[in-house]
């Protein structure tokens, strides 16, 4: 399905998986940890990447409850605004309008900073993936948006 519809987003992916594909368990374990837990500047957080540890992020977070109440969605373990939280619901409610604002308001420029975190390393795996799901997000989204304009326009 990437291959064909998302070349960019297959592209980076496979960079991924063979960025991966020879380290063992452990070093793997190693490559994240030193991404997500060790380098807050790449914390897969959506709200921290855009309010930081602030008063904001709390009331995103809230809000992000809300929203996910709202539609059904039960998160895991996670903060609400984890990076896995929320594309889980993305999937869950793809066609909703709080997805798609959540996407080009939230985790597209939150993605942005994360990929920042990574300098001149062009060859990081997790730039790989983050790379993937930007892009992935960045050409779904884009496609709502321009339906919902056209559709906005027939009506006016």
């Amino acid at each position: 399905m990437l291959d064909g519809e998302f070349p960019p987003a297959a592209q980076a992916l496979a960079s991924f998986r063979d960025a991966m594909k020879n380290l063992s368990g452990s070093e793997r374990e190693e490559v994240y940890t030193s991404v997500f837990d060790l380098q807050p500047r790449c914390a897969p957080y959506v709200a921290y990447q855009l309010c930081g540890e602030s008063r904001q992020r709390t009331l995103f977070l809230i809000r992000l409850k809300e929203i996910y109440r709202e539609h059904g969605f039960e998160t895991g373990g996670e903060l609400p605004d984890h990076l896995t939280e929320v594309i889980g619901f993305l999937a869950h409610a793809p066609e909703s309008r709080a997805g798609e604002e959540l996407a080009s308001d939230g985790v597209l420029p939150a993605l942005e900073k994360m990929l920042g975190s990574f300098g001149d390393d062009d060859a990081h795996p997790y730039r790989f993936l983050l790379q993937a799901l930007r892009n992935y997000l960045s050409k779904t989204y884009a496609c709502s948006r321009e339906t919902a304009t056209s559709e906005e326009k027939e009506t006016a």
